[in-house]
C-alpha cells in the first residue's frame, strides 16, 4: 500500500484545529483493512473512516485525519485541557491490513507532522545556561568582561515586547544573593525578528557582560529573566 506520507498539516493555532485527506493506493490485492493506530492525541482519526471490503490491486482510497488542538492551551490548569507549547509536533499514524497476497508488510506507516502556534505572544530562549569564558581576577580581561551569546524569539504570530528583566546580584546558590529587576530591556537582546522589539535598544548591541566582583563566589551563575509583555 503506498499513501501521502509525510502528510504536512503546515501552522494551525492552539485552540483549534485542521483536517486533511490520506490517500492511499494498494499494491497488491488487500482483503481487509483491520483498523489503524495513532500515538499522539494531537493527531485522531477515526477507524469507522476506512474502507470496509475487500481491496483490489490498483483501488484508491481516502481518510481523514485532524491536527487537532482544539482542547489544549499553553498554560494548561486542568487535565481535561492538556498543556502545548509551539513547535512541531509529529508522529505516525498506522494502517492494519490482512493481505491477499503473502510475502507483504500488514502494516503501513504514514508520517504526520505539523507545527503548533500560539495566536499570543510566546518567548523561547536558546540556551537556557550560557557559558562564560574564565576570568582571572585582577587581570585585564576583568576590566573589559567575557562576553557571551543566546538567542531570545517569539514564536507567537502576535508582536512581543520585552518591557524589563531581573538578575541575581552574585552566584545562584550563594546565601549572599539578591534579585533585582529593572523597566529597561537588557543589553544584548536582538531585535531584528519582526514579532520581537524591545525599548531602548538599538542593535547590534553588546551581549550581557560578566565581570566579577565577588571574589569569594562563582560569578558564572548568574540568572536573568527577561519579562515579556
Amino acid at each position: 500500500m503506498t499513501c501521502t506520507s509525510p502528510t504536512d498539516f503546515r501552522s494551525v493555532p492552539i485552540g483549534s484545529s485542521k483536517m486533511l485527506n490520506i490517500n492511499c493506493t494498494a499494491n497488491i490485492a488487500i482483503t481487509k483493512i483491520t483498523g489503524l493506530v495513532l500515538h499522539k492525541i494531537l493527531f485522531t482519526a477515526l477507524n469507522s473512516s476506512l474502507p470496509t471490503g475487500a481491496l483490489a490491486k490498483g483501488a484508491s482510497f481516502s481518510f481523514p485525519v485532524i491536527f487537532n488542538l482544539t482542547n489544549h492551551q499553553l498554560n494548561s490548569g486542568s487535565t481535561s485541557s492538556p498543556q502545548v507549547v509551539p513547535g512541531v509536533q509529529t508522529t505516525s499514524i498506522y494502517l492494519l491490513t490482512i493481505n491477499g497476497v503473502t510475502g507483504y508488510a500488514t502494516t503501513q506507516p504514514v508520517t504526520l507532522t505539523g507545527l503548533s502556534t500560539s495566536s499570543t505572544p510566546f518567548i523561547t530562549m536558546n540556551p537556557l545556561q550560557v557559558d562564560f569564558d574564565g576570568i582571572v581576577v585582577g587581570s585585564a580581561d576583568q576590566e573589559t568582561g567575557s562576553d557571551s551569546t543566546f538567542i531570545i524569539n517569539n514564536v507567537g504570530l502576535d508582536p512581543m515586547t520585552i518591557t524589563g528583566f531581573g538578575w541575581t546580584n552574585g552566584s545562584v546558590s550563594s546565601p549572599k544573593q539578591s534579585f533585582t529587576t529593572s523597566r529597561r530591556p537588557p543589553m544584548g537582546v536582538a531585535t531584528q525578528s519582526p514579532h520581537l522589539t524591545a525599548m531602548g535598544i538599538s542593535p547590534p548591541s553588546t551581549c550581557p557582560r560578566l565581570v566579577p566582583s565577588f571574589p569569594e563566589e562563582d560569578p558564572s551563575l548568574l540568572m536573568l529573566i527577561l519579562i515579556p509583555m
